[in-house]
């Protein structure tokens, strides 16, 4: 950790630098470089990873600069490193300059990105991370590959599934036997969230754990099928490619029934992405019905609510703290609810041409406090918007700062209490 003197003479050095530039200069404006020096000192001193003897290091982390008049700022950083003279800060937006007032584009000198218009530097930020991602997504397989490698030396059986077939599912099976070889009681988990130590700290999941035979059972069958078996069985267990799509139809189907015969059908979703025609169609086709219809949509929504084919349908989205990833699927069934959560939105990639598993909440504790979360989420007028007919985020609220339910934090304290204290 570097010496908290030493922290504070840098930064001073960066207000210093900064101010006579634009002084020098007599252009720009040096209120921004000099409220940020304590920041960007900071973050290259002790966060940014970089090798000051290789600038073009795939691995570095790259600071982007979006407005132009915060330049004085990172050529004084960066001339604390070496990479600029005091001579070259004293040419500031001079012609011909190697410090011009939006910088250009010098990996070997620390600037990552041409600045520009403001924001340019926010696309540039946001472009490379999306690219990151990309990569890493397509090309970290043979670290994929090292550790199954390293995991079947210690002994454990990898099941790479059935060629082209991704399998997105969540879960985990424990089989247990005594040591005469007798079965014992066996767990199942059924999630919607990865196994991952990263994301467990960012994300909003659900996941069920449980002993009931059947599901066990149900899940043991998902394992063999990616070992080969062919036509498995599965008795609770819903699982894309099998049959998952016959009983979502089969349960609007019913939803339907009960609102056409003057009974309330009522639909409650909750998912990252809409997208599937097929199944919106579906959820048309309830609205017309007369089923009254809640979504809970994160991301891409391509169901249009509000028209006249879909006015009993409302969609809403939550942006907060954590990234909501759940699958949490509710039909009334005639005041006898049934819950599903799992591991597919609603995309034809998902629905498909993954594996992906499903289970039903039959626990009436479990259901409740699933049932509970949605009424929370739906009655969320904080961090909640509705999505208009034209696909707009409109706020539930004209004041949403003034609201008390935030459905995150308010979840998190009715899972601290056992208590609901909102209404849906």
């Amino acid at each position: 950790m570097n010496d908290n003197k030493l922290m504070n003479r840098a930064a001073d050095n960066i207000r210093i630098l900064a101010a006579s530039m634009v002084e020098k200069a007599n252009s720009g404006h040096p209120g921004g470089a000099m409220g940020g020096a304590d920041f960007v000192n900071v973050l290259f001193s002790e966060f940014l990873v970089y090798d000051p003897e290789n600038p073009r290091w795939e691995g570095r982390d790259r600071f982007f600069l979006d407005p132009g008049h915060m330049s004085p700022m990172l050529y004084s950083t960066l001339a604390l490193t070496g990479k600029f003279t005091l001579d070259e800060l004293k040419e500031f937006r001079q012609w011909g300059s190697p410090t011009p007032g939006h910088p250009e584009v010098d990996i070997m000198r620390g600037i990552e990105n041409t600045s520009g218009p403001l924001g340019q530097g926010h696309t540039f930020a946001v472009g490379a991370a999306i690219a990151a991602k990309f990569l890493k997504a397509r090309f970290d397989e043979e670290n994929n590959l090292a550790t199954a490698e390293m995991m079947k030396a210690a002994g454990i059986n990898i099941l790479f599934s059935l060629p082209g077939l991704k399998v997105h599912a969540k879960v985990a099976l424990v089989l247990r036997r005594d040591r005469q070889g007798h079965k014992l009681p066996s767990y199942a988990y059924i999630s919607t969230g990865n196994f991952n130590e990263k994301t467990a700290t960012l994300y909003a999941d659900s996941g069920l754990f449980t002993c009931n035979p059947v599901l066990v059972n149900d899940l043991h069958n998902l394992f063999r099928t990616f070992q080969g078996k062919e036509n498995p069985v599965f008795h609770r267990l819903l699982v894309a490619r099998f049959n998952l799509i016959p009983e979502l139809n089969r349960l609007i189907d019913h939803e339907i029934e009960l609102a056409k015969s003057g009974k309330q059908g009522r639909i409650i979703l909750k998912m990252n992405a809409l997208q599937d025609p097929a199944m919106i169609d579906r959820l048309y086709e309830a609205s017309q019905a007369g089923v009254r219809i809640d979504l809970i949509v994160r991301g891409i929504c391509c169901l249009i609510p509000g028209r006249k084919y879909s006015r009993n349908i409302r969609v809403t989205r939550i942006v907060d703290t954590f990234l909501e990833h759940a699958r949490v699927w509710y039909f009334g069934n005639g005041g006898k609810s049934k819950l599903f959560l799992g591991s597919p939105d609603w995309m034809r990639r998902n629905l498909y041409r993954r594996i992906e598993a499903v289970t039903p909440i039959l626990d009436p504790d479990l259901k409740r406090e699933l049932s509970d979360m949605l009424s929370i989420q739906l009655s969320d007028k904080r961090k909640a918007c509705f999505v208009d007919d034209h696909l707009r985020n409109r706020w539930k609220s004209a004041r949403p700062q003034k609201e008390k339910v935030r459905a995150q934090y308010t979840f998190y304290e009715y899972l601290k209490s056992g208590e609901l204290r909102v209404e849906s």
